[in-house]
């Protein structure tokens, strides 16, 4: 998963393994580096701790997405077929590049699929983030207003160095405010599922190809 804060990447990955489990009897299973990190430094953290120039909770901040990634390559390994969702930011390049690169190291033969979500409706966004987010252990007992404004200064945190996937990265779909979205590059028969997974969140949606995809999506 790639997008900021509050753009509805954990919704977006139950439902997609939620697919993939029931329709397809496919083993899948979310990596949620919150999860860890809440786990590895606690919840009820300020937005002070997601600042880029906080380097010592960059440290913590780091070795929840280790733990993440070396989890989802252990389940990887395992013998099937099956898929790992890696629910995070995700939002610089480089920190893209050094999953794929472990994967590619540990010659497990997956394939990538980066999934970006963009909201900028701000409406949306407010009632994604009042809706969800305020409701996760983050946030447990705190005024909803107050929350709310904390996890806006988060956000802006991640905003200001936000690379959104490139196509020389290779596949994804990228879906913006559940109303349109682009595919590049997405082969295989388990990607292709999973596309048209996050195709169908939206009830009505404008599908842009960036490249040719083979017939049966």
């Amino acid at each position: 998963m790639v997008g900021l804060p509050g753009c509805g990447k954990t919704f977006v990955s139950k439902r997609i393994c939620r697919y993939i489990s029931f329709f397809h009897d496919i083993p899948s299973q979310i990596f949620n580096v919150g999860d860890y990190r809440r786990e590895l430094c606690g919840s009820q953290l300020p937005a002070s701790f997601f600042d880029p120039n906080n380097e010592e909770a960059l440290v913590g901040r780091r070795k929840a997405c280790e733990a993440a990634t070396a989890d989802l390559v252990k389940y990887m390994k395992q013998d099937g077929v099956r898929l790992g969702v890696y629910d995070a930011t995700n939002n610089l390049r480089e920190n893209r590049d050094k999953i794929v690169k472990r994967l590619a190291a540990e010659n497990i033969g997956a394939k990538t699929l980066f999934l970006e979500a963009i909201v900028d409706d701000k409406a949306m966004l407010e009632e994604n983030i009042r809706t969800v987010k305020l409701s996760t252990p983050d946030y447990k007992g705190v005024d909803p207003d107050q929350a709310l404004q904390d996890f806006m200064k988060r956000r802006e945190n991640y905003a200001g160095g936000y690379s959104s996937v490139e196509d020389s990265e290779g596949s994804y779909v990228r879906v913006i405010n559940y109303k349109k979205f682009e595919i590049l590059n997405v082969r295989g028969y388990l990607p292709l599922k999973v596309s048209f997974a996050l195709s169908c969140i939206a009830e009505h949606c404008a599908v842009v190809q960036r490249a040719e995809i083979p017939y049966g999506m």
